[in-house]
């Protein structure tokens, strides 16, 4: 398993976190899933997820950005960014991660 820090920008500017454990085969998609569930955002959040100041595609696989991106610690660190879709306003829902 390759250990993964998340970060989500809430709406309001401020950052919360989670450490995530992924399968190397898992699938960047399902980073995005599991980081959504532990935050508790509705199905109408949009979410895009960055490393290092790029957009990842969901459909990349965690091996393979844990090799290019890594940090020195051994993490992966990752920031997921929600926005409006679908008519929604901005998540009013928590947007903090329980650990």
């Amino acid at each position: 398993r390759l250990p993964l820090i998340v970060r989500l920008k809430d709406p309001k500017g401020g950052w919360s976190a989670c450490l995530l454990l992924a399968r190397a085969s898992d699938m960047l998609y399902n980073v995005v899933c599991k980081a959504k569930k532990r935050a508790s955002l509705g199905p109408r959040a949009a979410l895009y997820l960055f490393c290092h100041g790029r957009l990842l595609s969901p459909h990349g696989f965690v091996a393979q950005t844990y090799e290019r991106f890594r940090a020195e610690d051994g993490f992966l660190y990752l920031e997921l960014a929600a926005a409006e879709s679908f008519g929604a306003e901005l998540i009013k829902e928590r947007t903090s991660f329980e650990l």
